[in-house]
């Protein structure tokens, strides 16, 4: 929730895999059980769903939800540059004016990162997206290698590991995560030299 104030808080949960079920504890409310328990009721005729599986599908569920909120992030780095790029060019600014109407000068003016955005406005929102970004960091910082940590064991052939393609997913799920960690670095770098 982004007007929580626990939001980019991290929550802690934890996932015990047997070779006939899965538990999971977690200490707030998540709906990656849920979504997972859902995933399960449409996939269950057509493939088998091990506790390995069900222990895939909580970390991808996890996983997935990072994705909007860095595609909200680059939305914002492309307004903050638009805006910029603006705020530098005030002969642009009285032509994109003349061609408005006095409804949309009006939103304009309501600091929603558009054409009549103060200085101080605009130093407000790069430290927020700068802040979200750096908190996205925290997050999925330690996560690639944990997820590499697992993967490994799952392809190593123990006893007591997966014996299926999960590896496999857990490296998809590996590369999913450095990717997004890869944009937040350059997003982050956008934001520090606007």
């Amino acid at each position: 929730d982004m007007n929580s104030e626990d939001f980019l808080e991290p929550v802690n949960m934890y996932v015990v895999v047997f070779r006939e079920g899965v538990l999971s504890f977690h200490f707030s409310m998540t709906p990656h059980p849920a979504n997972v328990r859902r995933r399960i009721r449409q996939l269950k005729d057509y493939m088998i769903l091990s506790s390995d599986w069900i222990s895939y599908a909580i970390i991808d569920d996890i996983t997935d939800v990072f994705a909007p909120l860095i595609q909200n992030i680059e939305d914002e780095v492309d307004d903050i540059d638009d805006a910029i790029l603006r705020l530098h060019s005030p002969g642009a600014d009285d032509k994109d004016n003349r061609n408005l109407s006095d409804n949309e000068k009006r939103s304009d003016a309501g600091g929603n990162g558009t054409i009549s955005e103060s200085g101080g406005d605009m130093l407000r929102r790069v430290g927020d997206c700068r802040k979200k970004v750096m908190g996205l960091y925290r997050l999925l910082g330690n996560k690639a290698d944990v997820i590499k940590g697992f993967a490994k064991r799952c392809n190593e052939h123990w006893d007591v590991a997966p014996r299926s393609e999960i590896g496999l997913y857990l490296g998809d799920i590996q590369d999913h995560i450095v990717t997004m960690t890869g944009n937040l670095s350059h997003y982050e770098k956008l934001v520090t030299i606007l």
